[in-house]
């Protein structure tokens, strides 16, 4: 999936975040060229949704992900 894919499919999704979170995030994992959780660790052991995750705790970490990854330079200039 292209970044500019994921702009058009996401762009105009009127899905609630708890209904859309598992697809939109594996459509990112495409975009940025990773594995999505099933497919990294099907056995879901150490790779999968909500295990062992605490609020707040990874979105510093997937930030700078996307920042320094292939849609960072799409996503503007005025990032902090």
């Amino acid at each position: 999936m292209t970044p500019g894919d994921f702009i058009a499919k996401w762009s105009d999704s009127n899905l609630r975040e708890r209904a859309a979170a598992q697809s939109h995030f594996i459509d990112l994992c495409k975009v940025l060229g990773e594995q999505a959780p099933t497919d990294a660790d099907p056995k879901g052991e150490w790779y999968a949704f909500e295990k062992g995750a605490m609020k707040g705790e990874l979105f510093p970490h997937f930030v700078a992900r996307v920042i320094d990854g292939p849609i960072g330079p799409l996503l503007g200039s005025d990032l902090p």
